[in-house]
């Protein structure tokens, strides 16, 4: 170490000649503990002056909403990598309720407070909800929380995602994972406005996704028509996902009768009308782990295998 910082030595041999050379290896960047708190929250702070007012779950110069932790910036369309929760970074949500006014939302891959940038398998980003946190966006138009396009990214803790109070959008929810790795809900509620919808109504999407989660989530209230224009009314629905865990669904689940698992069957040559789906309701209990298999087989369809352990 020279002058505290890392270092590497280097030897090697040009024309007969040894020589002698130092490089300075790059530093790794550190974790940072940021905060957003609607009472005392304010945007205009730069993310070192956040992440050096934290102290355990809380800091004494927060951020005031949870869009600026996510894309580094106040406004959505003009992201900040640098100034964004980046890999290994936790964001700690103070209870209250969280509002947005935009009304950009595009449909179902278009996460509201998808982050700009991904986590690794050993540094996720994690979103944690440190007490009630309700999240509402009336006018937005597609799904609030989740990852789209982004690896690695938790949400954890009592979020209430309720759909009374978001603009959602057809064949969708207010959860939605797309193109994902390692990313997933815990703890969180999600509450539908059941709505009968003429298509896809789902509380958590996850499409193309791997090794992605729900854990010790509520989900209710999630319906479609039944008829023969009817689509899915479902609590979670996977497309084209593998490795999904459904974890530690709470008891209170059981009065949910009708709240469903839809899983399509969706491979390359085929549509959703021909790879036809499976639908199952979901059983409560301390674990209730499904994974989707793909198997070498004429149809090139996949195979369910559900596990209930212990």
């Amino acid at each position: 170490f020279l002058g505290g910082s890392s270092s590497e030595m280097r030897l090697s041999v040009r024309g007969g000649v040894l020589a002698f050379g130092l490089v300075l290896l790059a530093q790794p960047s550190q974790a940072a503990t940021v905060c957003v708190c609607g009472a005392g929250g304010d945007d205009s702070r730069s993310k070192a002056a956040v992440t050096a007012s934290a102290s355990g779950r809380s800091c004494s110069a927060p951020w005031a909403t949870i869009g600026r932790s996510a894309w580094g910036s106040e406004n959505r369309n003009a992201p900040d990598r640098s100034e964004a929760a980046a890999p290994g970074d936790t964001v700690y949500a103070c209870a209250g309720t969280y509002a947005s006014a935009l009304n950009t939302g595009t449909g179902r891959d278009y996460v509201l407070y998808n982050p700009v940038n991904s986590g690794s398998s050993a540094s996720p980003i994690v979103f944690v909800a440190d007490g009630a946190v309700a999240v509402r966006a009336p006018s937005w138009g597609g799904p609030v929380i989740g990852a789209s396009g982004r690896n690695h990214v938790r949400w954890t803790g009592p979020f209430l995602i309720d759909e009374t109070a978001i603009l959602t959008a057809p064949d969708t929810g207010p959860v939605v994972f797309v193109n994902a790795t390692g990313s997933g809900v815990d703890g969180v509620t999600i509450h539908g406005n059941g709505a009968p919808w003429a298509d896809n109504h789902v509380g958590a999407r996850f499409d193309s996704c791997d090794q992605c989660f729900v854990r010790n989530t509520r989900i209710d209230n999630f319906k479609s028509l039944q008829g023969a224009t009817s689509r899915n009314g479902a609590g979670v629905m996977l497309y084209d996902s593998i490795q999904r865990k459904l974890m530690g669904l709470p008891d209170a689940d059981r009065t949910q009768r009708d709240l469903r698992l839809w899983v399509w069957h969706l491979h390359q040559g085929h549509t959703a009308r021909d790879a036809g789906a499976d639908s199952r309701p979901l059983q409560p209990g301390p674990r209730h782990a499904l994974v989707r298999r793909d198997r070498a087989a004429h149809d090139r369809r996949a195979s369910l295998s559900e596990r209930h352990p212990g």
